[in-house]
């Protein structure tokens, strides 16, 4: 089976939602230079994020309601980790506040310089073989429209300024050798409003202005940001922080002649712009907000797909970035059955238009494709306790240091919060939702795995022995109710365990690595529906393995196989080759390595 042909995607749903090539949904997104069309291979397949039915508040009876339908149908998508666009509504205010140019609005006198510099980032800070401290990647700025003023394509490291990260400068040898890499000049701010107003602009925090799905409000807010990004910039892979949620909407734009735009329709075939046509309504807005410029694109991988595009054991090793370079890692590649890859899921983010909210704990890539302005709300979700425990799981084993916030580190190792407000404000929750419709069934659930999540991990959230067995007991036999949602079946991948069982596989984030950089065991957790026959032959219990080896700090996979010693013979091979990219390249596709001798005689 392909990575999806034009006719499968007529008729392949993940979660409701088309399946596409994802060469075809890109083919209609304005790309950056930097992030090529050709360097995609042909293997992916994406859904396009949803747009979400909901009407805005309204009031009757001097009582304030949120449209149900929408929100039911936001959780369904969340609860599964696909991000959402949601009504464009919770956005107006922010709107509201700036203006039609959300331009002219940043770079207002009242708030344009700031008090003290600020560091951008330039594109490629973070990206596959960088050094995360390297001064190469910073820019010291003055004022919100530095972003934006144009410089010189590129410029060598040793004129980018000495900013020390995290308390700490770069090394020499990091110095050394990336002396002469030359750094595209584009840059990306991203100011938080956390900061001391002494070092902060004054500028509104619009990202307070955004209107949050009733069931993530029981939580705490972690952070606001404004972030300015010029056509180009890229943030590469990652997570959000803390096991967050996001929200995000980019500010309204003026078009100039600068403005960059998906090609026009009518230069496609005539037989193919119904199937284009198809795909632009699922992409971008225009019957919500015709006037609206793409601003940003944003790949996500579902949950537990982050050991396809971050490498952190090889990270560790070689002190450098390792990362999928999803817009230069050709067919070859990757395995040879594409269904074998995660499901990718596209977002666009439109200026002025729907808000996009993402989901905790799913790698992503953003790239900016016109100059622009985003304003973003982050938070922690109570029902989503179990995506907390993820990433601190997660984050234990990386070699920099990730953002935990105060909310996690501070009340969440206070007893008397976790015991005494956490715990109690959960049950009522769950005694108020009957389960009697999927909206609520799923508030029940979650109430359920946000206790579990609590009674289980001793480390991340301060409870009393007796508390904590407390709670084991009511989720086990305890509340009849909640046992039987703990016991009940849910899918994992091919196999159905218990919601508990689910739960504890989520929590093992190191289980895709029976050999560190070495060999990966394949996350197997797309529908069974969109595998292959050749997966589908095999018992459910069958593991994937391909091996694993980095080219400029990309991973570059092997053939698949059902145990560790069968791909250990091509990855010794591969290692060899691993500094030669296109040798390694043309022995992935021919599977015959290159003979020295037989190159001199023809």
């Amino acid at each position: 089976m392909g990575g999806g042909t034009r006719d499968e995607a007529t008729d392949a749903r993940y979660y409701g939602l088309r399946v596409y090539p994802l060469v075809d949904v890109l083919s209609r997104v304005p790309l950056p230079p930097l992030c090529p069309l050709a360097g995609v291979s042909k293997k992916w397949r994406c859904v396009i994020v949803p747009k979400i039915n909901e009407v805005s508040e309204h009031v009757s009876g001097g009582i304030c309601s949120v449209d149900r339908t929408g929100e039911s149908e936001a959780l369904k998508f969340l609860d599964s980790g696909v991000p959402c666009r949601l009504g464009r509504w919770r956005s107006e205010a922010v709107y509201g506040i700036t203006g039609s140019d959300g331009m002219k609005f940043v770079t207002d006198s009242r708030w344009n310089e700031f008090p003290k510099p600020k560091i951008a980032f330039k594109a490629g800070w973070a990206g596959p073989g960088t050094h995360m401290e390297s001064p190469a990647y910073y820019q010291l700025i003055s004022s919100f429209k530095d972003v934006f003023e144009r410089a010189p394509k590129g410029e060598k490291t040793n004129e980018a300024p000495d900013i020390p990260v995290d308390g700490e400068a770069a090394t020499a040898e990091t110095r050394d050798e990336e002396e002469d890499t030359v750094v595209p000049n584009i840059l990306n701010l991203q100011l938080f409003h956390r900061e001391d107003p002494s070092k902060c602009p004054a500028i509104p925090v619009l990202g307070e202005s955004l209107v949050w799905p009733s069931f993530l409000e029981d939580g705490a807010i972690c952070d606001n940001a404004t972030r300015l990004s010029q056509r180009g910039a890229v943030t590469w892979w990652h997570l959000d922080d803390s096991g967050e949620f996001v929200q995000q909407t980019a500010l309204p734009l003026k078009t100039s002649n600068g403005t960059f735009w998906p090609p026009p329709l009518t230069t496609l075939p005539e037989n193919q712009r119904k199937y284009f046509t198809d795909i632009d309504r699922e992409l971008y807005c225009v019957d919500d907000t015709a006037e609206s410029i793409p601003v940003k694109l944003f790949l996500y991988g579902p949950k537990e797909s982050y050991d396809w595009f971050m490498h952190d054991g090889e990270s560790a090793t070689s002190g450098k970035v390792a990362a999928l370079d999803i817009f230069n890692t050709p067919d070859e590649a990757l395995p040879g059955d594409p269904t074998l890859l995660p499901i990718i899921h596209v977002a666009l983010l439109e200026s002025g238009s729907r808000p996009l909210i993402s989901p905790p704990n799913i790698p992503h890539i953003v790239v900016t494709l016109n100059d622009c302005i985003m304003v973003e709300q982050r938070r922690l979700a109570y029902l989503f306790m179990e995506e907390i425990s993820y990433f601190l799981q997660k984050c234990a084993h990386w070699s920099d240091n990730p953002i935990i916030y105060d909310h996690v580190e501070t009340d969440l190792q206070d007893e008397s919060f976790v015991a005494g407000q956490l715990i109690p404000l959960l049950m009522s929750v769950f005694s108020g939702h009957s389960g009697l419709n999927p909206y609520e069934e799923t508030i029940r659930r979650r109430v359920v795995m946000a206790l579990f999540t609590l009674a289980t991990h001793e480390k991340h959230y301060k409870l009393s022995t007796d508390s904590r067995s407390s709670l084991h007991t009511l989720l086990h036999g305890g509340n009849a109710e909640m046992s039987a949602i703990l016991r009940q079946a849910v899918s994992y991948g091919r196999r159905v365990v218990s919601l508990e069982d689910r739960l504890k596989a989520y929590w093992e984030v190191q289980q895709y690595w029976p050999k560190p950089g070495c060999v990966m065991r394949v996350p197997l957790l797309t529908p069974p529906q969109l595998l292959s026959s050749e997966i589908l032959a095999k018992q459910v219990t069958v593991d994937w393995f391909v091996p694993v080896v980095y080219a400029a700090s990309s991973p570059v996979f092997g053939a698949e196989k059902n145990s560790v010693e069968e791909v250990s013979e091509q990855y010794f091979t591969m290692a060899k080759l691993c500094g030669k990219r296109q040798e390694l390249l043309a022995y992935l596709r021919t599977r015959v390595e290159r003979d020295s001798i037989l190159d001199e005689l023809f």
